[in-house]
């Protein structure tokens, strides 16, 4: 599944679910929610929009890239790789570059529009959402 959003820079950016991110490493959605909570992989940029898992494309494109050097994609362990450093270390990196492209390189505030139509300010960055979840804004207006 996919999703197209707007960002406060007017620019639109696809958003894939969790089931997209499994297809292209060869993995269940499942595994993938197991190796977050392990820590194996951190939580995607754009972590619970609206009680889902959402990734960038660029995130999209960067696990399967890994997961084709490390031999993730045709059955090779994970604990035989260095797939999960190299992760968090490109995870970093791309999360730099999208807060400076948007120039958020400190939290501001902004309106968030709940699920329930509602809005309050929160800050930008990692926060906590109206559910309850973690919530990685990057500048989406919804």
């Amino acid at each position: 599944m996919r999703k197209l959003v707007e960002l406060n820079t007017g620019e639109t950016v696809w958003l894939f679910s969790i089931g997209e991110l499994a297809r292209r490493v060869n993995r269940t959605p499942r595994t993938i929610q197991k190796w977050e909570r392990a820590g194996v992989v951190p939580e995607p940029i754009v972590s619970r929009l609206h009680g889902r898992r959402w990734y960038l494309e660029a995130e999209i494109n960067m696990y399967a890239e890994l997961a084709e050097q490390e031999r993730i994609r045709r059955g090779r362990r994970l604990s035989d790789t260095l797939f999960s450093e190299r992760v968090h270390l490109e995870i970093g990196r791309l999360k730099e570059n999208i807060l400076g492209e948007l120039g958020r390189a400190s939290p501001q505030k902004r309106k968030y529009q709940g699920p329930n139509g509602r809005s309050s300010s929160k800050l930008s960055g990692n926060q906590t959402s109206p559910r309850g979840k973690d919530f990685y804004h990057l500048g989406l207006t919804m």
